[in-house]
């Protein structure tokens, strides 16, 4: 049994990663190290920005502003 994720999975890792590189702040330290009111306000700002790069829904149908990927490419 091969335990390994398929070549187009691993793609999309590489492409989250990515993404995640040039969009958190440089040296972000993690959401628990923000006060509350800095997690408050970060969170709404991320999901905006994942939203906008169709990461908030990558399984949803494209029409609906998912990237119509497989629920695979979900768990990445």
């Amino acid at each position: 049994m091969d335990l390994r994720y398929p070549a187009s999975a691993e793609a999309f890792r590489d492409e989250v990663r990515a993404f995640l590189a040039a969009q958190l702040p440089a040296g972000f330290p993690g959401m628990g190290a923000l006060s509350h009111d800095e997690t408050r306000r970060f969170v709404a700002e991320w999901r905006a920005v994942l939203a906008d790069h169709c990461f908030l829904g990558v399984a949803w149908p494209q029409e609906y502003g998912g990237r119509g990927l497989t629920k695979l490419e979900q768990v990445v």
